[in-house]
């Protein structure tokens, strides 16, 4: 499970980067006739790679994991439906005025934001696969990341046809909105398998998504303020966009060295249990 998830995000990372060198270092444009396309096949590049490293294969294992599609369906749906019109039209976080201090637009957007996706997304995969369908803690990071490619579709794709944008800023802007979701999604697996599988105090889950909201909420506007960065180094100006390429880069690998620590760890002392050995 870890190897394809780790090999879609980043592929879609590779896919960022070739697209910004290309257009910028490069001055490499697409014909006009096929940027829109190409615009939304970016768009759909993170369900693309999950179709082929992750879905497929796992339809040809003994035991498939039910219910993927359902869930992919489920929260593009409620995600559009329920989850946008909370953000935009409730709590109108779009209105926030942008000159607040770092501290309050991370607590901001983890409380409104951060909350609804996640919330949104544990509250499909619960009620379309809890309990029976949960074999083990790593269902819980399959069924997270699905949920969170569902969630971003509607999102990306309205970002790629909206006003012709370049296509390393459609690429940036998908891979920015997937993977912090999935990682969030990832957090909330690991406090679920921990209350479930290792039988952690079940006040740990709250704690948990509350840092998964967290994780949505710090990474907006951290995203935000690298993308509006601008230095200089011996005369020569960097772009702007760099910087927010590499914001994700650091992001997502530092969150998947850290969550795949922390589950190989918990399946080290679930399996020291079974086995009756000391921890």
């Amino acid at each position: 499970m870890w190897r394809s998830l780790i090999f879609e995000q980043y592929a879609m990372f590779a896919i960022v980067i070739g697209t910004f060198a290309l257009q910028v270092f490069l001055g490499i444009e697409p014909p006009s006739r096929i940027s829109a396309p190409l615009n939304v096949l970016l768009a759909l590049l993170p369900v693309f790679l999950w179709l082929i490293w992750s879905y497929f294969p796992e339809r040809r294992a003994p035991q498939p994991r039910s219910g993927l599609i359902l869930i992919f369906l489920m929260t593009a749906l409620f995600g559009q439906a329920v989850g946008r019109p909370l953000i935009n039209d409730v709590f109108r976080v779009n209105e926030w005025p942008p000159l607040s201090s770092a501290l309050t637009r991370i607590a901001g957007y983890t409380v409104t934001t951060g909350l609804v996706q996640v919330g949104i997304c544990y509250l499909v995969i619960r009620a379309i696969v809890w309990p029976n369908l949960i074999r083990s803690r790593y269902d819980f990071i399959a069924y997270g990341a699905v949920a969170a490619l569902g969630y971003t579709l509607v999102p990306n794709v309205e970002f790629a046809t909206t006003g012709n944008p370049l296509a390393y800023v459609v690429a940036l802007h998908t891979a920015a909105q997937v993977v912090t979701l999935t990682m969030a999604m990832i957090v909330v697996g690991y406090g679920v398998s921990a209350v479930t599988i290792d039988n952690v105090s079940a006040l740990a889950q709250p704690v948990i998504f509350a840092v998964a909201a967290g994780v949505v909420g710090a990474s907006i506007p951290l995203f935000g303020g690298f993308l509006n960065a601008s230095f200089s180094a011996g005369g020569t100006s960097l772009p702007r966009y760099l910087f927010a390429i590499l914001f994700i880069g650091a992001f997502m690998t530092g969150l998947i060295f850290v969550m795949h620590f922390l589950y190989r760890f918990s399946e080290r002392q679930s399996a020291e249990r079974r086995l009756g050995t000391p921890e």
